[in-house]
């Protein structure tokens, strides 16, 4: 049978340097880059995944986190479906600035949009300052999925990135059938849960 394929818009929010363009590029192309540029703006790029008989299309953006930028960030969120808050375990400040990303989205964003968390950098074990309870107890805390992952070692990836179109039509099968009640909800409650994955233990 052919089909188009249903389309998700996701962006990654979070502090500069936290790893959001290197999660990306191991995500489509299998590669990580050591000495990778911050992203000026946002850059796009698509992967598609398959949830059982349904080929998803994720469009990512993976915006900048750098302070001058900001002020941009929010038009990337119009018509998003998904928003991924990135941190590194290893930097107390970008856990710290989960919040004001978060704010930025309830400012900005549909109220509806599905969070995860995620703790990148899981594979410097040595340098965590954040370890993965504390993450989850955030995650459970502002209703996100959450996830830790390695972006230099693959880790957590690929199940993030096949997690992400299935929760999302699991959540949509799940609003379509109770249309009819109230249409306002708070910002991440489309997410099924925070029980999520730690990459590293």
């Amino acid at each position: 049978m052919t089909y188009d394929a249903k389309e998700i818009k996701l962006v990654l929010v979070g502090h500069t340097s936290v790893g959001k363009t290197c999660v990306v590029r191991k995500a489509t192309t299998g590669s990580f880059t050591e000495d990778s540029v911050p992203t000026l703006g946002a850059s796009y790029v698509s992967k598609l995944v398959s949830v059982g008989s349904t080929d998803v299309r994720l469009q990512i953006w993976d915006t900048a986190g750098q302070e001058r930028y900001k002020g941009m960030t929010p038009m990337y969120y119009r018509g998003a479906h998904v928003a991924l808050l990135v941190y590194s375990v290893t930097e107390q400040e970008s856990f710290d600035a989960i919040d004001s990303w978060l704010q930025s989205l309830q400012d900005s964003a549909d109220p509806n949009i599905i969070l995860f968390l995620i703790g990148n950098k899981c594979d410097l074990e040595n340098e965590r300052v954040i370890d993965t309870e504390t993450g989850r107890e955030k995650a459970s805390k502002i209703n996100a999925n959450f996830y830790e992952v390695s972006a230099k070692t693959g880790n957590g990836i690929d199940e993030l990135f096949q997690d992400i179109p299935k929760i999302y039509l699991e959540a949509e099968e799940g609003s379509s059938k109770k249309k009819g009640g109230s249409n306002g909800v708070d910002i991440g409650s489309g997410s099924p849960g925070s029980e999520k994955k730690s990459c590293c233990k």
